[in-house]
């Protein structure tokens, strides 16, 4: 979520290539299509993947 915006967001780690060049980074933030919430989200990684819960927006609903 982005201010009033109830839209859900991301952004991702990009990694440096293996030469030693300092490219790393992060992505530009891209909103979720279709999602929002009225709640902030929550992450967790469970056996090596990474998962995100949200309620819906206006509902009780959790996605």
């Amino acid at each position: 979520m982005k201010g009033s915006d109830k839209s859900l967001w991301q952004t991702y780690y990009i990694p440096a290539p293996p030469a030693c060049t300092p490219s790393s980074g992060s992505s530009d933030d891209q909103a979720f299509p279709r999602h929002a919430s009225d709640s902030g989200p929550a992450v967790a990684i469970h056996r090596g993947k990474l998962y995100c819960v949200h309620k819906g927006n206006g509902d009780r609903d959790l996605w």
